[in-house]
């Protein structure tokens, strides 16, 4: 609680020695990034939104996730088959122990 006043009385402080700064985006960058300019209550806000995947880019991206996926599925698949068969070999499945 005691940092909260501490941060609020420099912000008070800030605005009375500081003169009020713009900061202008650079349109280009502003283009590029499909961002958006909103208004709340009279705050301009950027809103940065995320391009969907759309043709070939989106077959691209799902072939690379089922080739991962599928690699990742045999490449941890043999070495668990292996422990389950030292298991099933060993006896531990098979319950050998003495019966009451």
């Amino acid at each position: 609680m005691q940092e909260l006043r501490t941060f609020l009385g420099a912000v008070d402080e800030l605005r009375i020695v500081v003169d009020p700064h713009h900061v202008v985006p650079d349109l280009l960058q502003f283009i590029a990034l499909r961002a958006r300019l909103e208004n709340l209550d009279g705050v301009p806000i950027i809103s940065l939104n995320d391009v969907p995947l759309r043709g070939l880019n989106s077959v691209l991206k799902r072939a690379i996730d089922v080739a991962i996926s599928a690699t990742a599925l045999v490449g941890l698949g043999v070495p668990l088959a292996i422990i389950a068969l030292l298991i099933f070999i060993l006896g531990a499945v098979r319950g050998r122990g003495t019966r009451l």
